[in-house]
C-alpha cells in the first residue's frame, strides 16, 4: 500500500543532550529542512523520554551518548530492551569510535553520527530515512518489516569507516559495507556472483 509522505507535515523531534549550545545547533539545521514544520522537546532524564513513549506523540529521539550521570548506551538499553519503545533513536557521539557505534545498533539504534563531522544534510537524511522506515514498520506485514530492518541496518554498516561483510551459512558474502566494496574494487579477492558475492577465484 503506497503511503503519501506529504501528509504527514508535522514532525515531533525529542533531544536529550545536556549541552544548550549543541541542542541550539541540533535544532537549527533540523530547521533547514522546510518540507516539514518542526516541534521540538529537550528532555533531561529517561523519565522523560519513557513518558514520551507512552504518549506516542513524538517522531523521533535524538540521544547524546554522553550524559551526565549515566550513558546513552544504558538509556537505549533501558528503552529499547525493558520498554520496548518502538520510537527510532538517532545517537550522537563526541567521536567516531566504531566500537561504541556497534554496542548503539546492536542495542536498538537507528543510527550514530559523530559530533565533531554532523552537517545538517546528514542529519536530516537520517531524520527522514528512519522515520519513513518507522511509517512503514507500522503498515507492513512482519516479514516486509524483517527486510525493512535489514535495510535499516545496512544503511547505518554504509557509514562505518571500517570493513564490514556478512556470511551467510555457505560462507558466501550477501553484504559488504560501502568501505569494504572500496577497499576491494578491483580486486579477485570479492567478487560479485549474482546477487552475491564470494572470496578468491569460485565460478
Amino acid at each position: 500500500m503506497a503511503i503519501n509522505y506529504n501528509n504527514h507535515k508535522a514532525r515531533h523531534i525529542l533531544i536529550l543532550d545536556d549541552d544548550k549550545d549543541y541542542t541550539a545547533f541540533v535544532k537549527r539545521s533540523i530547521k533547514q529542512d522546510t518540507n516539514y514544520d518542526y516541534t521540538f522537546t529537550c528532555l533531561s532524564s529517561l523519565n522523560d523520554i519513557l513518558d514520551a513513549c507512552k504518549e506516542k506523540t513524538a517522531d523521533i529521539l535524538i540521544l547524546d551518548y554522553q550524559i551526565p550521570k549515566t550513558d546513552g548506551l544504558e538509556i537505549l538499553k533501558t528503552l529499547k530492551n525493558k520498554h520496548n519503545c518502538k520510537m527510532p533513536v538517532i545517537v550522537l557521539t563526541a567521536d567516531g569510535d566504531e566500537s561504541i557505534a556497534v554496542e548503539f545498533m546492536k542495542n536498538g539504534a537507528v543510527d550514530y553520527i559523530s559530533k565533531s563531522s554532523l552537517v545538517p544534510k546528514v542529519l536530516l537524511h537520517s531524520i527522514d530515512h528512519n522515520i519513513k522506515v518507522t511509517q512503514l514498520n507500522n503498515e507492513l506485514s512482519n516479514d516486509d518489516v524483517l527486510n525493512l530492518n535489514e535495510s535499516a541496518l545496512h544503511f547505518a554498516l554504509d557509514k562505518i569507516a571500517s570493513g564490514i561483510f556478512i556470511l551467510d551459512n555457505d560462507l558466501e558474502v550477501i553484504f559488504a559495507n560501502a568501505f569494504t566494496e572500496n577497499l576491494l574494487n578491483g580486486s579477485d579477492a570479492l567478487k560479485m556472483n549474482g546477487n552475491h558475492m564470494h572470496f578468491g577465484d569460485e565460478k
